[in-house]
């Protein structure tokens, strides 16, 4: 049998033992169950912002040049980010703030919401294909 199958068999054995949220009709006693909601105020304690942290409603701010690199299109081969800082195909650099790697590459006029990355940039920036890294561009 296979480990999922194991798997699905034990969660199917344990829906039945009753296990799950107590409600106050199912508690014992007649004692009513008080749950304290808190909110934060102006005396909660927050971390202190690391310079360059600013945010906003949208995520993550980001200087002019900045911007964050997720991947693109795995299938389309080559150097290339996919920006929407650029009205057509032009050479430039794209470097990753946290590591100072960079890369020549092939800025391509994008999406708004960031710039995608080929499967090929990424890997060359040391970059997990999965990351989400905040990056400068610069034109040539």
């Amino acid at each position: 049998m296979s480990k999922n199958a194991l798997i699905w068999i034990g969660l199917a054995a344990l829906a039945g033992c009753g296990f799950g949220p107590v409600s106050p009709s199912t508690a014992q006693g007649d004692e009513s169950i008080a749950i304290e909601v808190l909110t934060p105020d102006a005396d909660t304690i927050r971390p202190l912002p690391r310079p360059g942290d600013e945010t906003n409603a949208t995520g993550p701010a980001t200087a002019p040049g900045r911007t964050i690199l997720s991947l693109g299109d795995p299938g389309l081969p080559g150097l290339w980010v996919e920006t929407p800082t650029v009205a057509q195909d032009r050479p430039g650099t794209v470097t990753v703030n946290a590591t100072g790697k960079s890369a020549s590459v092939t800025l391509r006029p994008g999406p708004e919401g960031g710039a995608r990355a080929s499967l090929q940039t990424m890997l060359a920036l040391g970059l997990s294909p999965a990351a989400l890294a905040e990056v400068v561009l610069t034109r040539k």
